[in-house]
Parts: C-alpha cells; structure tokens; sequence
C-alpha cells in the first residue's frame, strides 16, 4: 500500500500507441507512506531477515512510479495537485537518481517489462515503485503480471565496495495459504523451445563466434515481447527472424571493471504479434570471450549460458557444428557425428536427443581416456597429466601430492556410482558418460556430459569429500538432469537428492560410518549457521527459498541448506520407511525408482515428489513438507531415562522423557530408539513424538538394556543432548 498524503506528483510525458494516449510513471514529492506485508508465512520470514518485522511501515518523502494506465485515473481521481511546482531541472534530477537505482538491478529490464505491459496489458495491473524512506537506501516494490512471481521486493545494499539491488521478497499472487501448493504460481511462458541449430568457432583464446537458429512453438499469444538469456560477455551483434528481418532488442550494460559486458536478459520486440501454434525462428549472431587463457589452458567459464536460452529449463534438441583448433581436443553433450580436419581447425557436429535443458563442451590440451565394461556404456574420461605433471612442482612446495593415475581414480568413482545408482533408481538412459576436466573451482553436469572442477584432479583425499564430489555430479544424470524441477523453490529436487545419493554411494564403497559422520557433519553445519562467540545472525531460510537462501543476511546458505539440508530430507523420509526389524529399505528403493521413472525428462515439484512419497508411506505427509521443507524448524532434544526393575515379576521397565525446543507445539517426529541389550546384540524400535514433553515406558523387559541411544541413525535432523 503506498499513500501519497501530501505532495506533489508530476507526470512524465505520456507515449501514444494506436492513437492511444499511454501515461505511463511520475515523480512525487511530499510526504507519503510505503507499507508491504508478504501474503505467506515464508516470505514474511525472509522480509523478518532484513528488516527485523515481518511488515514494512515506512515515510517517505520521494517516490518514483510506473504503471498502466489505469493505475493513472486513480492518481488522479485521488491527486488534485498534480501540476508541476518547483523547477522542472531539479525534480528531473531527482527522478533520475530514483530511475538509475531502478536500472542498478541487472536481472530485469524495467523499461522493456513496462512497454510490454503497455502495449499488451495481461491481467492485474504493472505497478513498480521506488521508495526513497528517509535515512535508508532505496527499496523498490514491483508487480509484473507476466511473471511467474507477480510479486517482487527488492532493496539496495550499499556497502564499500559493493552498490546492488537485492530481492528480499519474490512471491506468487497464488501462493496465499500456508500450504503452499501454489508455490510455483503459474508459467505464464509464451513460447516453447523446439530446436536449437548451433553454428559456433572457438579460437585459441577462448574468444566465441556464433550463429545459432532458435524455433519456438508460440503456445500463448499475442505475443510480441520476448525475454532470452545469454552470457554477459558475449556481444549480440543481430537477430533475424523467419522472414530475414533485422529483429529490435534491448540490453542493458553492466558496470563490470575493464569489460565491456551487458546484462545477461535481452529483451525482443518482434515486428508483429505472434499467436497460438505460430512457429517464429530466430537467428541470434553473437561473439566474445567464454574463456580465459591461462598457462597455456583454456579456463572455461561459460557452463550452458553460451546460447541464448528462453524461459527456465526449456527443453528443445540440439544440433551443434564446433569449430576449434586442430591442437585441442574437443568433446561436447551428445552425440558425435563427424570430425575432421579443415585446415588449421578441427570440425565436428553433435546431436544431443532426447530434449536437453542445459548443453555445454570442452575444450584444451587433454587426452581422451576410454574405459568399456560388461553392464555400462562406454566411460570417456578426459584429462591433462602433462598439465598436472607441471602443476605438481608447485604444489610440492605445499606439501601437496599429486595423485597418480587420476583418470583411472575418476573412472572409479563414476563407475562404481553409476552401477549403485543404476540399482538404487533405475537404468542410466544415455550411450555414454563424458566426463572433463574444467580448470574452475566449480563443477557441473549435463546430459550424459560431467564437468568436473579442477581440484578433485588433483588426488583423492581420505576424507571422502573427492568421492563424493564425483558421485554428486554423476547422481545428477538421475536429479537435475534425468527429472529436472518446476522452479528454484523445487532445486532441492536435484541439488538435494544428488548429494543425498552421493552420501548413499559413500555408505557403499567407504562404510556406514563414514556415511554418517557426514550426515553428522551436516548436522553441525546446519545448527552453528551464524552462531558466534557473542551472538548469532539471521537465521537460515527454509529449504524452498531455493537460491534466495543464500542473501547478504545469510551468505553462504545455498549450499547448506539446498544441497546438505535437502539430502537430509530424504535421509529422513528413508528412514522412517525403513523396516526397522529387518532393516529392508525396498519401499524407498520402489519410491525413488518410481519418481525417476514418472518424472525422467519432465520438471517434477516438490508437490509431485510428496504424492509419491505419501503413497509409499501410506500416510499424509503434509506435516513433514511443511516442517522441514517450507519452513526452517531446527528441533533441539533432551533425552533422559530410568530402568527399574519389578521385585515380584523380575522384569523392567524404562521410563523415557523427551523434552523439545525450539519447535511449535504438534512438532512430529518419528524417530528411532535404540536398545543396546549387551554388547553384541540390539533392537529397535520407531516413537512418534508429537508434543514438546513426550512421556513413554517400555515394559516388560526381560533383561535390563545395557543403554538406550536415540536417533542413533541420524535419523532425524535434530540436536540430541542424551
């Protein structure tokens, strides 16, 4: 809500469309209120982070606004002073130093999104304001009906050396209950990715040349503005459309040092409208750096963002024709369909089918290892000794050992994954697994192709993290690849279940115990977030909160609670269909494979995975979602217990009392308990604990326990003071 108490509110000169008069933003001084208060419980935690309240009530005595123009004829049916008082220069300046904050957000072309809402109004009304409150930075309120989330809230953070806009708040005008099963609001996509022709040449310093052939099934018209993505360092030159026309576009430049980069989001405004079941086919021509050279290397950073891209995982068929120099070798997604030489460069083409959601290549001095066995496709394995023989003088100076053999440790890693993960979840799909050595920090998967970072080259350490940095990204063939997600608040889907299914490959190959001191190390890291010697910081967001988990509130979360929390998730829901007598985990075996096997090439939802998962447990798990995936409940237990022994009978009994904190009354948790009876045999049995004082006797033992542990699997994500 803003109110605009007192003041004067100028107009900008309107735009006139089709004989339409369009007002379209003004600037307002006075005085005036600015109030937000999220709709769901989640978003009013977030917006708690950063302000310290879940609602906003702030004064303000400059507002810069953009609308349509309906949103015109209520200002001024409610503002009779809109004439313009003081000197014109002056309120211009001050509506441009509101504007230029606007434009310091990289991720959205404001201008573009207005005119779009202009030209073809969908819905609610477009409505962007920022707020200049007295004695703190800029805040700008957004609702842009073409959205997914309609809702944004954003803030400038300002420190030394850094000066961005922030989202505090990104939400669905359908997300109202705290069911949250219209998280992911609506695709309000208007085009469908068929096809991809890919024409690139790639010179020796990593700079890229490329013309590629976008076709789109227009499946929601009219459509005329459109939004694609592509690498900030990469120039676009033109786009033509089906019928050879130069094609309008809008692109924003970034204020990067000693580079001349523009946004990643360019925005197309076609020469017509296109409608429903229209094919349009773009022709993007584009060049610039994708890698970095260094020590005779190619350091390439460009991951799948080398291509325009439309939408969020939009899945299309890829042919690709690479041209590079004759000395490096080449590997891409896909499939190989030619090579040869041509001159001074080599030629080869690819075809990645079924549809892909992210390609990508690589690229230098390596040599191509092949390994083939009885049961796996062909594993190609490529890797630079030479490159690590050099490497490895300056890491001796470290004390630093070089692995011998790396290409046979990183085949064992992605073939003992791939036979766990092909009995856990089902059959590995594609001909082959590729598998390259990146020289970035990083590490990424695409179809049937693993980018793997450069350290875990370097050996394998004792620890099990190098294993399970390979596994994780294998897993990926099968999370994130193989069942993609709907939107960030379902990444936990890939990113989650894949280190959850490295953690399962650990327990395999390293022991139980290893795979639980991980999990205990999770644990830890998941409950000191922020816990200093004086005092603590903002609290972790929720597992849905996707990559917004990680803020200038709450640095350094996304990996936490996306990939070690997520895999928690699923450790839990293992553990409670777990035949604790047996200990048979069939029925999440049958529940994994059947979650691949329904969602492989599809974006599944957390709702999705919850269908399957309450079909399996035979129970509503509408309770579990809510604790531990929507919101961020962290439960801390004390245990203590009592053995007495009956005089008459013989027999004893344990009395048992669970106290819980930091959790809401009704809190569930079904929970292991574990009878050491001696020293060589236990049992087991599973309590649901439901009120924060939970009181139960186990009688009628015949044989006094020589302990009682809880949780002893880890089996919930829980503090236990035992």
């Amino acid at each position: 809500q803003i109110l605009l108490q007192s003041g004067t509110i100028t107009f900008f000169e309107p735009v006139v469309h089709e004989n339409d008069t369009l007002f379209f933003g003004g600037y307002f001084e006075g005085y005036g209120t600015f109030r937000f208060s999220p709709s769901a419980q989640m978003e009013k935690d977030q917006l708690n982070r950063f302000f310290a309240t879940d609602s906003l009530n702030r004064e303000f005595e400059k507002i810069l606004l953009f609308f349509t123009p309906t949103v015109y004829k209520q200002l001024t049916n409610k503002n009779s002073k809109s004439e313009i008082q003081g000197d014109l220069k002056d309120l211009q300046d001050e509506a441009d130093k509101l504007y230029r904050e606007v434009r310091r957000d990289g991720a959205y072309l404001y201008s573009f999104e207005l005119l779009r809402n202009l030209i073809y109004p969908f819905g609610k009304e477009y409505f962007l304001a920022s707020v200049k409150p007295a004695n703190t930075d800029e805040l700008i309120y957004l609702y842009n009906p073409y959205l997914r989330e309609e809702v944004q809230f954003r803030k400038r953070f300002w420190e030394p050396g850094q000066n961005f806009i922030e989202t505090i708040n990104s939400y669905s005008q359908y997300n109202v209950d705290e069911t949250y099963i219209n998280i992911n609001g609506r695709d309000k996509k208007q085009l469908d990715t068929k096809t991809y022709s890919i024409d690139a040449q790639i010179d020796n310093n990593g700079n890229l040349t490329c013309k590629t052939e976008v076709t789109f099934e227009v499946i929601s018209g009219p459509t005329q503005f459109i939004e694609v993505n592509l690498l900030p360092s990469l120039a676009l030159d033109s786009i033509i459309d089906n019928k050879k026309n130069n094609v309008r576009f809008i692109r924003e430049k970034l204020d990067v040092s000693f580079k001349n980069w523009e946004t990643s989001q360019v925005g197309l405004l076609l020469d017509k409208p296109y409608m429903f079941g229209d094919t349009l086919q773009l022709t993007f021509y584009y060049n610039g750096e994708i890698a970095q050279k260094g020590m005779g290397e190619l350091f390439i950073f460009a991951g799948a963002k080398w291509y325009p891209r439309y939408g969020f995982r939009d899945r299309a068929i890829f042919n690709m024709t690479f041209k590079t120099d004759k000395d490096y070798t080449f590997t891409s997604c896909g499939n190989k369909l030619s090579e040869r030489k041509e001159g001074e460069y080599l030629v080869t083409k690819w075809n990645v089918i079924p549809e892909a959601s992210n390609v990508s290549f690589s690229l230098g001095y390596m040599k191509k290892y092949l390994f083939e066995e009885d049961g796996l496709p062909p594993i190609e394995i490529f890797f630079s000794k030479e490159l690590h023989n050099e490497i490895a003088t300056y890491l001796a100076q470290d004390l630093i050992a070089i692995g011998k053999d790396m290409e046979k440790q990183i085949h064992e890693d992605i073939s003992n994954a791939t036979k766990t993960f092909n009995h856990y979840f089902g059959e590995y799909t594609n001909p082959k697994i590729s598998v390259s050595e990146i020289l970035m920090p990083h590490s990424e998967a695409f179809p049937g192709f693993i980018h793997l970072g450069f350290s875990t080259w370097i050996n394998t350490d004792h620890w099990g993290n190098d294993r399970l940095l390979r596994a994780h990204e294998t897993a990926h063939q099968w999370w994130g690849v193989g069942v993609g997600y709907q939107t960030y608040h379902d990444q936990w889907l890939s990113e989650g279940f894949a280190e959850y299914s490295a953690l399962m490959y650990l327990q395999v190959v390293l022991g139980n115990e290893m795979f639980l001191d991980k999990l205990r190390d999770s644990r830890n890291n998941i409950y000191s977030a922020r816990k200093f010697l004086f005092g603590s910081g903002a609290e972790s967001g929720p597992i849905a909160l996707g990559y917004r988990t990680s803020s200038t509130e709450t640095a350094g979360d996304y990996g936490l609670i996306i990939y070690k929390k997520g895999a928690y998730v699923l450790h839990m829901l293992r553990n409670m269909l777990i035949d604790l007598k047996t200990m048979n985990e069939d029925v999440f075996l049958s529940m994994m494979r059947e979650f691949y096997g329904s969602f492989r090439g599809k974006e599944a939802t957390t709702q999705d995975f919850r269908r399957i998962a309450e079909k399996y447990a035979g129970i509503d798990l509408g309770w579990f979602f809510d604790q531990w995936v929507y919101h961020n409940y962290l439960p801390e237990c004390e245990f203590k217990y009592n053995i007495e022994q009956d005089p008459t009978s013989g027999l004893y009994t344990a009395k048992c009392k669970v106290v819980t904190k930091k959790v809401p009354e009704g809190f569930k948790m079904y929970i292991p308990l574990e009878l050491q009876i001696d020293n060589t045999s236990k049992a087991y049995i599973r309590l649901l604990i439901e009120t924060n004082d939970f009181y139960f006797e186990l009688p009628n033992l015949p044989q006094k326990p020589k302990k009682l542990v809880l949780n002893p699997f880890e089996s919930v994500l829980a503090k236990i003071n035992q």
